[in-house]
C-alpha cells in the first residue's frame, strides 16, 4: 500500500507512524503481524510517555495553559508573530504562577489524573498524568504545582483516592534508557 512513513518518538523509544489510505489498514496490519511485529495498546504507550515525561494534549497542554507553564517555552519563538505570541511573551516576562512537575510516589501508589497535590494541610496542585511506571517499580506522574514548589527535590504528598502518598519532585525525564553504541 502506499503509505507516509513518519519517524516519531511519542513514548521515547524509536517508532514509526503510517499513513495509509485507510481502506488498505487491514491488509498492512495483517502483514505487520505477519512479520513479527508485536502490537503495544494504548496503556502502555500512556506509560513510556509519562516515563520520559512527554506531554498528552488534554491532559498535560490544554488551552487553559500556557507552554512557559509547561515546561514548553523553548518552542515559542515570540519573534515569528504567532497568533498567541504576545500572551507567551507576558507569560515568559511575568512567570509562571504553577509549573508542570514531574514526580515519583515514594510510597506505595498509583496516582490518576485530578488526583489532588498536597502541602500540609493546603492543596498546591493536581495530578495531570499519573500511572505505574513498568520501567521504574513506582508510581509516577506529572502535576502542576505552585511554581516555588516545582523544584526536584521538593516533598510533597498525593491524594490517591482519600489516602495522602509522599511524594518528590524529580528532574525530567523520570526515566533515561541506556543507549548501546
Amino acid at each position: 500500500a502506499e503509505a507516509l512513513v513518519c519517524g516519531t518518538g511519542y513514548t521515547g523509544e524509536d517508532g514509526m507512524e503510517l499513513l495509509i489510505d485507510p481502506a488498505a489498514a487491514r491488509g498492512v496490519w495483517d502483514a505487520l503481524l505477519d512479520a513479527g511485529v508485536v502490537p503495544a495498546g494504548l496503556g502502555a504507550r500512556d506509560t513510556l510517555r509519562l516515563e520520559v515525561c512527554f506531554h498528552l494534549y488534554g491532559n498535560d497542554l490544554t488551552t487553559e495553559r500556557t507552554p512557559i507553564e509547561g515546561g514548553l517555552g523553548w518552542c515559542c519563538k515570540e519573534n515569528t508573530g504567532f497568533i498567541g505570541s504576545e500572551a507567551i511573551a507576558a507569560a515568559r516576562e511575568s512567570g509562571p504562577a504553577e509549573r508542570l512537575a514531574a514526580f515519583v510516589l515514594t510510597e506505595r501508589g498509583i496516582p490518576r489524573p485530578g488526583n489532588a497535590v498536597m502541602r500540609g494541610p493546603q492543596a498546591v496542585g493536581e495530578v495531570t498524568s499519573g500511572t505505574m511506571s513498568p520501567s521504574l517499580g513506582i508510581g509516577i506522574g506529572m502535576a502542576y504545582v505552585s511554581a516555588g514548589l516545582a523544584e526536584p527535590g521538593t516533598e510533597l504528598e498525593i491524594d490517591v483516592r482519600g489516602t495522602r502518598r509522599a511524594a518528590r519532585i524529580e528532574r525530567k525525564p523520570l526515566y533515561k534508557k541506556e543507549r548501546e553504541g
